[in-house]
């Protein structure tokens, strides 16, 4: 059975620095949204894209990908932007981590390869997925996958949105 969605990941990208602090790796809320967010500024050496490579492991848009995905939404779907600066190349770009509040118990636990006790190495979704939902994470994901569905694939596609690239996903009923 061929997948009713695609996960999204980093095109051929530009790295970015953050700067001003020890670590390298942003850790968000499992549920719910992000409380007393500092904005923060991040500079790339090579330019930018829609969608952005970072050490920090999040979900970097410009806003112009920002404005896309909040217009292709679900009715189930609900995303938190989380505001960034991004420095490249003499000029500053108004960038958001999307963060998901509300990620979706979708996964099928007995096909998923786990990990370290909680990581996902390879999700197999229920074969229920998409549903209702257009954009989403599944609870547990952490702070770089996302999904989308084809419709949704081609809008990006359709708006030029640049960084992006497009891996098939497992589905239980595919496996049995």
């Amino acid at each position: 059975m061929k997948s009713p969605f695609s996960y999204v990941s980093f095109g051929k990208q530009n790295g970015l620095a953050w700067y001003g602090v020890k670590f390298l790796y942003l850790t968000f809320p499992k549920t719910g949204l992000v409380e007393d967010w500092e904005p923060l500024l991040l500079e790339s050496d090579n330019g930018v894209t829609d969608y952005m490579l970072c050490e920090l492991a999040v979900r970097l848009c410009s806003e112009k990908l920002r404005d896309v995905i909040s217009q292709n939404l679900g009715p189930n779907d609900a995303v938190q932007w989380l505001p960034v600066t991004v420095s490249a190349k003499g000029s500053s770009f108004d960038y958001y981590i999307m963060h998901f509040p509300n990620p979706v118990d979708c996964l099928d636990m007995e096909r998923s390869i786990i990990v370290n006790g909680d990581d996902v190495a390879r999700p197999v979704f229920q074969s229920w997925m998409p549903g209702d939902h257009r954009i989403f994470t599944y609870l547990g994901a952490k702070n770089l996958p996302w999904y989308v569905v084809p419709n949704v694939k081609k809008v990006f596609r359709k708006e030029e949105c640049t960084g992006l690239t497009y891996e098939p996903v497992l589905m239980a009923s595919s496996l049995e």
